[in-house]
């Protein structure tokens, strides 16, 4: 911006150089130089803002991304415990009646070696 406003500056002033033609056309060179680097360097700035705010807007869709993801691998780790509980209970059940269903065969078993 600073080099804009020493272009304008440069420009805005009256052409008492009239006499010296190489300081007049040195003049008008170092002020469009100074106008083209003001240029470069504002839209460089403003790239690069756009590029900065840009990977900030990614990095936040990236943290609200893993914690959604987060929340998700909790809920499934909840869902994959309630199975395995479950599954857990069934076996035992299987088991406890197993071991019920033996208990009373032996009893029968017995029952009818007495009877005899």
């Amino acid at each position: 911006m600073l080099q804009i406003f020493v272009d304008v500056m440069t420009r805005a002033f009256p052409d008492y150089l009239s006499q010296k033609k190489d300081l007049l056309l040195l003049q008008n060179i170092a002020s469009y130089m100074l106008l083209a680097c003001g240029l470069i360097y504002f839209i460089s700035g403003v790239l690069c803002i756009g590029f900065l705010k840009r990977a900030r807007q990614q990095k936040e869709i990236s943290r609200e991304q893993a914690v959604k993801d987060l929340e998700e691998i909790d809920r499934r780790r909840e869902e994959l415990e309630q199975l395995v509980l479950l599954h857990r209970s069934r076996v035992l059940l299987q088991v406890v009646s197993e071991e019920v269903i033996q208990s009373m065969m032996k009893r029968r078993a017995q029952r009818s070696l007495r009877g005899k």
